[in-house]
């Protein structure tokens, strides 16, 4: 029995053979994804299980995307602010010294 038809066929112990023969096929991929599926008690119940959870997983995924830019938006804001008072400042210490390249070390700004 491949994978699939024991995925699709939901058949426990056809999984867990096929687990078992994928673990000594000497198939370097496919020996690391079945040594990947140690937490049986998870894979089980998900193949027998009729519910799927796809839909809230892509709801979190979405979620987590408007977040993540949100926080991009803010970043980059704080940047361009932080840019901005380095940029006034440099021109304020050039202003008083008059040396374009013044780090404001020898002048006790």
């Amino acid at each position: 029995m491949d994978s699939r038809q024991a995925i699709t066929s939901k058949d426990r112990d056809g999984v867990l053979d096929w687990i078992r023969t994928a673990t000594y096929s000497g198939l370097g991929p496919v020996v690391r994804f079945a040594y990947g599926l140690k937490d049986l008690g998870a894979v089980i119940p998900a193949i027998e299980t009729p519910c799927s959870n796809g839909q809230i997983e892509g709801q979190i995924n979405r979620l987590e995307a408007i977040k993540r830019q949100m926080y991009d938006v803010l970043a980059s804001t704080f940047n361009e602010r932080a840019f901005c008072r380095t940029v006034q400042w440099r021109l304020e210490l050039h202003r008083k010294c008059g040396n374009p390249f013044c780090t404001g070390a020898d002048t006790g700004v």
